[in-house]
């Protein structure tokens, strides 16, 4: 079917299928193929500049196929469709080619299609944090036995596995977290190193965001970072309240409220310093009667911009709520629940409203 996506450049208020916004590339893809660009348009303000419009032509249904972002590199991300066996890996760019036109791909191992096993076995499934990878090129293919893990090479198209005493729990940019390690690779060897600090155990799904710099970890009441280059953990929140949402951007990192609509922040870079605790104003369903609105899926964090999955009613917008002033837009009117943290400190997100603009 038809699909336009919108290009990196700013926050943009517009319709696409898989959106970077502020970004600078954006793709997407109604299946296995290749993409042509389309148009390019600017939206004039500070915070919407330029987009890249790609589309798929001849469509050959009027409903827009289910695509969830799973995971956003510096070249391409991991998403997957309904109606669609497997994970698709998308380039932002033809590279071959030397094109803007993007490129979809079947994730294959040497056994095959990849077949994704539980806790994300389904599309609609609640997956753990960064289970496929984060900020990253390199993909993480999960097997049941959780001791070991097959790691996806979009460039090469070539699988290397990785297997420990200890098990897997995510991909942050390069890095394999397990229960009790982080395992890399310096000057082509492997390096697998014990986590210390205030947390050297980690349980299913405490994970909560994660980047190639560090990784959120939330055990109940306690928000801890774990800094990818030392394997340190340190406690940086208490009193996290349950059903929170944990945002990370390239310089701060934190959690929301929904309940009080508070976003508390840190600095990655000085974290015994005081949080910063913004009071966001209350979403609200615009119509008659007026309601409370909510989230249907996670924020992201971008910059001084909280994207938010707010919920209208007829189903889901990107919402861009300003920090600094107050301020907020509709980047999306209609979208799916799905908003990932990209590469660059960018988002992905799906949305539009049918075949011709999803």
């Amino acid at each position: 079917m038809g699909r336009h996506a919108l290009g990196r450049g700013g926050l943009a208020a517009a319709v696409s299928s898989l959106v970077v916004a502020v970004a600078a590339v954006s793709v997407s893809s109604d299946g296995v193929g290749s993409a042509r660009a389309a148009t390019t348009a600017a939206v004039g303000t500070a915070a919407a500049v330029g987009t890249t419009e790609i589309t798929l032509v001849d469509p050959n249904s009027d409903l827009p196929r289910a695509d969830r972002p799973l995971a956003a590199g510096p070249t391409g991300f991991l998403h997957r469709q309904s109606g669609i066996a497997g994970l698709l890996w998308t380039a932002y760019e033809d590279e071959a080619a030397g094109t803007d036109g993007s490129t979809t791909v079947t994730v294959e191992t040497a056994d095959g299609v990849y077949t994704p096993v539980s806790p994300c076995a389904s599309l609609g499934s609640h997956c753990r944090t960064a289970w496929y990878g984060s900020d990253s090129d390199l993909v993480a293919l999960p097997a049941l036995t959780r001791k070991s893990v097959t790691l996806w090479n979009p460039a090469t198209h070539k699988t290397s596995t990785i297997t420990s005493n200890y098990s897997y729990r995510a991909l942050a940019g390069d890095t394999i977290l397990t229960d009790r390690s982080l395992i890399d690779t310096v000057d082509g060897k492997r390096r697998e190193r014990l986590l210390t600090g205030d947390r050297s155990i980690l349980t299913i799904e405490e994970v909560v965001a994660a980047d190639s710099s560090g990784v959120l970890v939330w055990d109940g009441g306690n928000l801890l970072y774990i800094d990818v280059d030392t394997a340190v953990s340190t406690k940086a929140f208490t009193n996290v309240e349950a059903n929170s949402f944990y945002v990370q951007s390239e310089d701060r990192f934190g959690w929301y409220d929904p309940s009080a609509d508070r976003l508390h922040l840190k600095s990655r870079t000085d974290q015994a310093a005081e949080e910063q605790v913004i009071d966001l104003p209350p979403f609200e369903i615009i119509g008659t009667p007026r309601l409370r609105g909510g989230l249907d899926g996670e924020p992201v964090l971008i910059g001084d911009w909280l994207l938010l999955p707010t919920r209208t009613r007829t189903g889901t917008a990107i919402t861009a709520q300003s920090l600094t002033d107050g301020s907020s837009r509709t980047l999306l009117a209609d979208a799916d629940d799905y908003a990932i943290h990209a590469s660059g400190d960018d988002a992905l997100v799906t949305g539009g409203t049918g075949a011709t603009d999803w």
